[in-house]
């Protein structure tokens, strides 16, 4: 049965006429001194009006008037970071709240940093909707995408949209359709005009439709549209909405809870449902209409053909199958790992020139396919018969976003940013950083400093010296973190320690300690820290030393007062005399990565997103990454007033106010 939901507050609702959706951004960087810059222009968005608005700033204790004729993208000057706005239609009572734009840097905007030219910001493609001669792409952190002739234009927040995680979009003549982690944006001759997130079911969109006047909003929990007359609706009680597809007779084909088909009722935003029994329960990720047929790839289950008068049929069992379409009379599907399969057996990966092999999404233009992969978009231009006539792939940012940063290190003039798949650089850490990032092509679980020169602890132990010699050591075991102590090389692993002397290791390492299963090294000025079968070890000439009384340790950062160790329930103190310190404002929170400050105190971030610094009182929050789901961190470089984040999704910086 289909139930419709009222949306809750609209900017109806609201007898002040104060905008809607205001947010602002910090406009991100474009030198490498623009991540140090005290000052920066902002940029505020709001839900489109007829009315104007007046902007005003604090400035020592008193509001000032920046402009009466702005609108939704107003451009401040640049101004102190964390300064307050606010804003007032020309038509409006009262007054927004004061906002101030987040103090953090996203990894879309430092992909856009670092790249020499117009690129793809993220790696994986989540969705391509052609138009005409170019086509949209939502993509994973880099925001959303237009991809020409060689061209990429990208859309995050700071052209107005609510996350840079976008994960699926839908285009109509000039308006275009986004859904993201943190709510849905309607664009409509390129600039974003309205916003939904709070009147959702869930905030976080994995599918949107545009259907003539109806706009069909998919989230986590349930599926929603609104109407151009008509305030948003839901329908109560779905689960997850995984893809939502429009054929030539007006129906909607909605992957909830296996296929649903949404009859034309009569207003819009109400149709008829009726679920596809055999499907039940599946997670349709994709479907094609081709006149009285439709084609639904379905995750962990493959490609089914539905007609009106038989019952479902599967043509291609395969177990990635998220997308499909139509060439001509041919069928491509989005396999996954499987590459980019048809059904009449032809399967086309790297050896045909895509960007990877594995493919999330596939939609057929003119003269071809889009391909969305796990490494960016491309454009297959097939002969009118279906033959691989070549392949465009758009530019990708050297640093996309999408990529685990599993740790990262800054010096005065760059950064080192070490992934699954290699290094990375921000700036220009090192003169010859190009020589390391080549020779560390493989998983790096550390980078480190050492007098001038740098280790990148990978598939080996690489050394790039003042001079840019590099050098490199064979390691014992298996490695999961190395630290630089008492003139060594520490490196740990689930077999145990090892250490090499310095400057260059050419001794080769040895076993240190009985210790095994070691996850975590950091070094403190009079000894070596680590977390070692879930305990923390402190290790000197003399030997270890175990502590237990702390919650289960994840992170430590050492410094002159103590160390202190991100848990799984707090940010505690562990004290030189073995006694342990919770710090007010963090118990009850699982604590992954702590870092010391060189000017003492310690930032924090935890599992949910929250970002925070602790001086000598209790913990004070700072940011919370956005989104219900937000970026999982995995480890922090302290950096003077800001820190260095590392998560599952890039590299985050983030100020202190």
């Amino acid at each position: 049965m289909l139930a419709l939901l009222g949306s809750g507050p609209t900017a109806a609702d609201d007898p002040w006429s104060r905008p809607t959706h205001l947010r602002a951004v910090a406009a991100p960087p474009v030198t490498w001194s623009d991540l140090s810059s005290p000052r920066s222009s902002v940029r505020l968005w709001w839900d489109e009006t007829p009315a104007s608005a007046t902007v005003q700033v604090l400035r020592r204790d008193r509001w000032r008037t920046l402009s009466r004729a702005a609108t939704p993208g107003w451009t401040s000057p640049p101004v102190p970071r964390g300064t307050a706005f606010r804003v007032r239609l020309e038509d409006g009572a009262r007054w927004s709240d004061p906002t101030a734009a987040p103090p953090w840097v996203t990894p879309a905007e430092l992909a856009r940093l670092v790249s020499p030219g117009p690129a793809l910001l993220a790696t994986a493609v989540g969705q391509v909707e052609p138009a005409g001669d170019v086509a949209w792409a939502s993509t994973l952190g880099g925001g959303l995408a237009r991809l020409g002739a060689g061209d990429v234009e990208v859309w995050t927040r700071w052209e107005g949209l609510p996350d840079a995680r976008a994960l699926a979009v839908s285009v109509a003549g000039e308006e275009v359709l986004v859904g993201t982690t943190n709510g849905a944006a309607l664009l409509r001759d390129g600039r974003v005009v309205t916003v939904w997130d709070d009147a959702l079911p869930h905030p976080h969109v994995q599918a949107v439709l545009l259907h003539g006047p109806e706009r069909w909003l998919g989230t986590y929990l349930g599926l929603s549209c609104d109407t151009i007359d008509a305030p948003p609706a839901g329908i109560a009680g779905s689960p997850s909405v995984f893809s939502l597809t429009a054929d030539g007779a007006g129906t909607i084909w909605a992957g909830v809870d296996g296929l649903l088909r949404l009859s034309p009722g009569a207003a819009p935003c109400q149709p008829s449902a009726t679920p596809v029994p055999e499907l039940l329960g599946q997670h349709v990720y994709g479907a094609a209409p081709h006149g009285q047929i439709l084609h639904a790839a379905v995750l962990g289950s493959g490609v089914w053909r539905l007609t009106d008068s038989a019952r479902p049929e599967r043509q291609l069992a395969i177990p990635e199958a998220t997308d499909v379409t139509t060439f001509g009379e041919a069928r491509w599907i989005a396999a996954g790992s499987d590459g980019l399969r048809a059904l009449d057996g032809r399967r086309w990966g790297r050896a045909e020139g895509l960007p990877d092999a594995t493919i999330w999404t596939v939609a057929a233009a003119r003269d071809g396919l889009w391909l969305g992969t796990a490494r960016g978009a491309a454009r297959l231009h097939l002969t009118p018969d279906g033959a691989l006539a070549g392949v465009s792939r758009a530019p990708l940012s050297p640093l996309p976003a999408g990529v685990p940063a599993l740790t990262v290190l800054p010096t005065d003039d760059g950064a080192w940013v070490a992934g699954p798949d290699g290094l990375r650089v921000i700036g220009q850490p090192h003169p010859s950083a190009g020589d390391l990032v080549v020779a560390a092509q493989s998983r790096v679980v550390a980078v480190l400093e050492d007098t001038g020169a740098t280790w990148a602890i990978s598939d080996r132990a690489l050394r790039l010296d003042r001079a840019g010699h590099l050098q490199q050591l064979e390691l014992p075991a298996q490695v999961t973190d190395a630290a630089l102590w008492g003139g060594r090389l520490w490196v740990s692993g689930p077999q145990g320690l090892w250490s090499a002397a310095l400057p260059d290791g050419g001794a080769g390492f040895r076993r240190e300690t009985a210790l095994t299963d070691v996850t975590r090294l950091a070094a403190g000025p009079d000894a070596l820290w680590a977390i070692a079968g879930g305990v923390i070890a402190r290790l000197t000439d003399r030997g270890a030393r175990t502590f237990v009384r702390t919650g289960v340790p994840l992170d430590l950062a050492p410094d002159a007062h103590g160390v202190w160790v991100g848990t799984q329930s707090g940010l505690e103190r562990l004290l030189p005399d073995g006694e342990v310190e919770s710090i007010p404002g963090t118990t009850g929170i699982t604590i992954p990565a702590v870092s010391a400050g060189d000017a003492g105190g310690c930032w924090f971030a935890a599992a949910d997103g929250t970002i925070g610094h602790v001086g000598d009182a209790a913990g004070r929050v700072l940011a919370r990454l956005p989104g219900p789901f937000p970026a999982r961190p995995l480890r922090l470089a302290a950096d003077g007033e800001r820190a260095w984040l590392a998560t599952d999704e890039g590299v985050w910086v983030v100020r202190a106010p």
